[in-house]
């Protein structure tokens, strides 16, 4: 009997995901009608619920991945039949998966989760890891001299202060934790991942730097909102980071403890602000001081809290989904009395860097360029009257508000609305986005730049996206590598020429936006990497993309986050105690910035987004309908799902 999970997997292997089905539903035979012609209307409706469940898992690969699905994706059991994606899955949390599943000594990498999908298929791929090397590489090779990656280089190039400029996470501590038990788990995570003990080096060249020179004669204007091509930091400035040798940082210097014994609710989160801004103070990429982290000890036996802040040079967002479950499980080497060694890395940040430099250079990179100019070139209207001004359009101009999708729309779109479009998520969000930025831009006119019917519905953004795309090594693993990996990929979205009225009430025209669109981000090679490549570290063609300046619109999706519980080592209840602004005077990147993340509560999920602009460019009245406009064609996206659900 043909087996729905071996015919998914078959196809994978032949076909681009975004035409692999979601589900596969094996029939006797195919209803026709009276004519001979296939009767859609009596195809049965993929049970993605029974999909989630299906076949029990067999033999201990399925076991442990299958307990691994479930974990992540937050379902209270999945078989061997399930679907990573099509219950809720995104790049992101794929990492958490294969991080899940290496702890239980499986070894799979994001890729094969993407080409596999389910249980049973991941579980003919995955190979047992070697116990005695982890297949972790050697720990001196992150260590020495690291070229800066493309997101470093647009920090270099955007100039302005960024002494401060941070991420920061706030954990529950075990009452059982003590100072001297700490200190051991931070110098060990600090050795083990070289980032934590990287040092910024500014040198001085009168050469000019690859992909931050000044607009070539003759390229476009800039965009309203976005931001024009400026030289590279300070003029002649080069930048580079080092890496100490493990065993070489002053952890213990970093580390300072509050007694915050008997205090209420209030304060300790007074106490958590105060020293946050204690912290942040002390921070200093240019000498070594990339972390600083405040124990707060509410006494023996009593649940603490501990506060880790770290220079963005040294981490990302998924950097933390390696930090946190490393402390959890750095704990539990202490209290079995153990030396603490956390697992092994694959392949360092160092070596992800130079990758990146030598494949800058490759012919097979550097035959992209028409592809970005082309998306790139040519006029894109946006509601603002100039491009950003780096001496006004500074973070103490920036405004900032946040909507929330409740969980009845938001589950939907996770799983429900993507498989009726056979898309991704992010294809979904993007969808929305493009037909809300384009109904928008016609009712919120900018003097200098009118929008009008004849200048279509195309909209420039810049995608943020986690940058950890093994294909360009070999397959490796990055899933445990901390650093800085963003990727900012230039897309132009084009929904399409059809009724954006008809598509805001749900229409068919929706079909036809999501189809266009998921097809323009599938086109991008390697998810879009290449760019920042081309436009940061290869010499020749940074200079032809610079001069095309960048989208007024940044877009980022998070994935999802479970709310904080109350165990050890998770995200603590005050984490907003220590959510800190940065330097008023740095720079502003983008006129707008749409940061969204689906948040896990009792009731569902419910989709947050939170959207940063420049006062001096956009009011918040105009923001404000923009984001309510985005949420409206979600809803539809929904309606329209299960419209085309009950209509096969």
């Amino acid at each position: 009997m043909l087996e729905p999970a071996e015919l998914r997997a078959f196809v994978a292997g032949v076909l681009p995901d975004y035409m692999v089905p979601s589900a596969v539903v094996v029939l006797d035979e195919l209803p026709l009608l009276p004519n001979g012609k296939l009767d859609r209307k009596a195809l049965p409706v993929p049970d993605f619920a029974a999909v989630a469940k299906g076949r029990a898992p067999e033999g201990e690969a399925e076991r442990v991945l299958a307990d691994a699905y479930a974990e992540v994706l937050g379902l209270p059991e999945t078989g061997a039949d399930a679907d990573f994606f099509t219950l809720g899955g995104d790049s992101i949390v794929a990492m958490r998966l294969v991080s899940r599943v290496r702890a239980a000594g499986l070894r799979v990498t994001p890729r094969q989760v993407f080409q596999h999908r389910t249980v049973a298929a991941l579980a003919s791929a995955a190979v047992p890891v070697n116990p005695a090397t982890g297949g972790g590489e050697d720990a001196s090779q992150g260590s020495g001299p690291v070229p800066l990656t493309p997101i470093m280089h647009a920090l270099r190039e955007l100039g302005g202060p960024i002494r401060d400029y941070h991420q920061a996470a706030l954990v529950r501590t075990p009452g059982a934790l003590t100072e001297p038990g700490l200190r051991s788990i931070l110098r060990a995570l600090v050795d083990r991942h070289p980032m934590l003990r990287s040092r910024l080096e500014r040198t001085h060249s009168p050469a000019p730097v690859p992909g931050g020179r000044p607009p070539v004669p003759g390229g476009r204007p800039p965009v309203p909102g976005g931001r024009p091509p400026v030289p590279g930091g300070r003029p002649g400035e080069l930048w580079s980071l080092r890496v100490a040798d493990a065993g070489a940082a002053d952890v213990d210097s970093w580390v300072a403890r509050a007694d915050v014994s008997g205090l209420g609710d209030a304060e300790l989160r007074a106490a958590i602000t105060e020293h946050a801004h204690i912290a942040q103070a002390a921070l200093d990429p240019d000498t070594g001081d990339m972390m600083r982290a405040v124990w707060f000890d509410a006494g023996p036996g009593v649940p603490g809290r501990l506060l880790l802040l770290i220079h963005h040079l040294a981490v990302d967002g998924v950097s933390w989904r390696v930090l946190l479950p490393d402390l959890a499980a750095a704990w539990q080497d202490v209290v079995a009395g153990r030396p603490v060694s956390p697992a092994p890395v694959d392949v360092s940040f160092r070596r992800w860097s130079e990758l990146l430099r030598e494949r800058a250079i490759d012919p097979a990179v550097e035959d992209e360029l028409p592809l970005w100019t082309s998306i790139l070139s040519g006029d894109v209207p946006f509601p603002a009257a100039r491009a950003l001004d780096p001496e006004r359009d500074v973070a103490a101009t920036a405004r900032h508000v946040s909507l929330t999708l409740p969980p009845g729309r938001t589950e939907p779109l996770l799983g429900r609305v993507p498989a009726a479009f056979r898309a991704t998520v992010n294809d979904v969000l993007l969808t929305a986005l493009s037909l809300a930025v384009a109904t928008w831009r016609r009712r919120t006119p900018a003097p200098a730049h009118p929008a009008g019917p004849g200048q279509g519905n195309a909209v420039l953004v810049d995608l943020e996206g986690h940058g950890r795309e093994e294909a360009l090594a070999g397959d490796a693993d990055l899933s445990r590598t901390v650093g800085w990996f963003t990727s900012v990929v230039p897309v132009r979205l084009d929904p399409g020429a059809g009724d954006l009225a008809g598509a805001l009430a749900g229409g068919p025209a929706l079909d036809q936006a999501v189809a266009r669109i998921k097809e323009q981000l599938a086109a991008l090679p390697a998810s879009g990497i290449g760019h920042g490549m081309l436009r940061h570290l290869n010499p020749v063609t940074g200079p032809e993309l610079a001069k095309l300046g960048d989208p007024p619109i940044e877009f980022n999706y998070l994935g999802r986050f479970g709310r904080p519980e109350a165990t050890d080592w998770s995200y603590a209840p005050e984490d907003d105690a220590a959510d800190l602004d940065g330097d008023p005077g740095m720079r502003l990147s983008h006129a707008l910035t749409v940061n969204a993340m689906t948040e896990d509560h009792p009731g569902g999920p419910e989709l947050v987004a939170h959207w940063s602009f420049a006062s001096g460019l956009l009011s918040e009245d105009a923001v404000r309908d923009l984001a309510a406009t985005w949420f409206q064609v979600l809803e539809a996206l929904v309606d329209r799902a299960a419209a085309l659900e009950a209509s096969r």
